[in-house]
């Protein structure tokens, strides 16, 4: 069951979020709030899967709210305004919606969110539960861009930043490797250097400890080679 709470000084708008809400198997609402400081203070305090966060509320805007929170759940982004999409998307929420929301849309934004696990996993990157082929929005300069995981040949670590590199594109974006691979889909795709991840279905031949794809060759880490190879064979 995934736990969600509405966040919004518009009533008329949580009336509109929460008809949508019964509609959707496997969610329930735990908390509303018009007042976004009562809203804080709940969140501080509970476990709630998924907020819908206005952005244009007194006192504390939506985004000041999430900044502030310690344990930040997933957020979707309910506002009039598309000014704030790039700043909502550098605070890591899980998708941006525009009002008037249409159903669909709405929908779409809560099938990527995901339930609260009792026991997670230790480790950080757990490969099971990696990306499935939702869009990836990578933020390039000042614009957020959509890229297909299936477009993709392979991703490159550049220290701070990553480069995306697909069929006519290279695009360079401020995030770690093991961030872009969390959210790519992990029958797909797979590391092989500490600074290297490949879509296996693009590599065109793999000679020694190089790889070769989109008429480049990348190296093969000594402690990934074996993965690649298991992966290749199977």
């Amino acid at each position: 069951m995934i736990r969600c709470a509405i966040v919004d000084d518009e009533p008329l708008a949580i009336e509109i979020l929460e008809t949508y809400l019964s509609q959707i198997k496997n969610t329930e609402l735990v908390a509303r709030f018009t007042d976004s400081m009562e809203a804080f203070t709940f969140l501080q305090q509970h476990n709630v899967d998924i907020v819908f966060l206005d952005i244009n509320m007194p006192l504390l805007n939506g985004l000041d709210l999430l900044r502030n929170l310690k344990v930040k759940p997933q957020i979707i982004i309910t506002t009039a305004y598309r000014d704030f999409a790039v700043e909502s998307f550098e605070l890591d929420v899980l998708d941006y919606l525009v009002k008037p929301i249409a159903f669909p849309r709405f929908l779409k934004a809560v099938n990527k969110a995901t339930p609260s696990q009792p026991n997670p996993p230790e480790s950080p990157v757990n490969k099971t539960e990696r990306g499935d082929t939702n869009t990836l929005w990578i933020k390039v300069d000042k614009k957020i861009v959509p890229v297909q995981p299936q477009e993709i040949f392979y991703v490159q670590s550049l220290k701070d930043y990553v480069r995306i590199v697909t069929e006519d594109q290279k695009l360079i974006t401020y995030s770690t490797l093991q961030s872009v691979l969390s959210k790519l889909p992990v029958d797909d795709f797979l590391q092989i250097h500490k600074s290297y991840i490949v879509q296996v279905s693009r590599v065109k031949s793999i000679e020694g400890n190089m790889v070769h794809i989109k008429n480049e060759t990348l190296p093969i880490g000594r402690n990934y080679r074996k993965d690649l190879l298991r992966v290749i064979e199977g």
